[in-house]
């Protein structure tokens, strides 16, 4: 769930990424295995609601066990902002 406010036209209109790294590369589909996660990039338009000055967008998860996640969103020119969290592994006892 990705959450802004205040949230201006601007926030919107960047593509955003959305990379999701298995805890076991046999989870992603062949043609991601090389890269080692899921590319789940996407358009605020497609997915986002504005309401007053607030904006949000939700998108669902591979079913996976889920490594890490780095979101953000870019443009031609780079990265306009990146966020990465790597979930704790517990080893089983």
């Amino acid at each position: 769930t990705y959450v802004k406010e205040p949230c201006a036209q601007a926030d919107m209109e960047h593509r955003f990424f959305l990379h999701v790294s298995p805890l076991d590369d046999a989870d992603l589909p062949d043609t991601r295995r090389e890269a080692g996660f899921d590319n789940l990039d996407f358009d605020f338009g497609s997915y986002g609601i504005l309401i007053d000055d607030r904006c949000a967008t939700v998108r669902s998860l591979p079913g996976y066990d889920i490594a890490k996640i780095a979101t953000g969103q870019f443009t031609a020119e780079g990265e306009v902002w990146r966020d990465m969290y790597a979930f704790p592994v517990h080893e089983s006892e």
